[in-house]
């Protein structure tokens, strides 16, 4: 009997040691939360019985056939150099790219390192399978639509950062 005891206690910690940590959507602190449309949006994930950030999947990843969709590409020209300005942009470790007066970021999910980062947290560089939620804000604030996307392909290459909408 206490063999057994001992076995299920040592199973039980080696689970617990090496398992895989899921961070749950119920995770996140609503105080931190720039705008509570997000927090509305979240709750709403959980309603479609998404409960875990691990759940959420982009609407479409790089490797899926895209003939059957209509594809928006934006081309943006500036002076200077495209590196430089992909990698300010990769390395925006505050979030300020995300955050101006009609787009508010709220949250950045990395699913690589199962953390959570809040609006004002040291972010890091971007990253494949990064979800971001972000608030956009129209009519000078009377309406505001929460999304969220995944990012799912940064090439340094051809200078650019896909990301999907999530299907949820």
């Amino acid at each position: 009997m206490l063999f057994k005891q001992i076995v299920l206690i040592s199973l039980f910690s080696l689970i617990a040691q090496f398992g895989i940590s899921q961070v749950l959507i119920s995770d996140v602190e609503e105080k931190r939360l720039v705008n509570s449309s997000v927090m509305d949006y979240l709750q709403d994930q959980q309603n479609h019985d998404i409960n875990k950030f691990d759940d959420i999947e982009p609407s479409l990843n790089p490797d899926e056939d895209v003939s059957g969709y209509k594809k928006q590409v934006l081309d943006y020209y500036f002076k200077g150099n495209p590196d430089v300005a992909l990698n300010s942009y990769i390395n925006n470790a505050t979030g300020k790219a995300w955050n101006n007066r009609n787009v508010k970021l709220n949250l950045l999910f990395s699913k690589k390192t199962e953390t959570l980062f809040y609006n004002g947290d040291e972010l890091g560089p971007l990253d494949n399978e990064q979800v971001v939620y972000l608030n956009l804000s129209f009519l000078f604030g009377l309406y505001n639509l929460p999304m969220a996307f995944e990012i799912t392909e940064i090439d340094d290459k051809n200078l650019s950062i896909e990301f999907s909408l999530n299907n949820s």
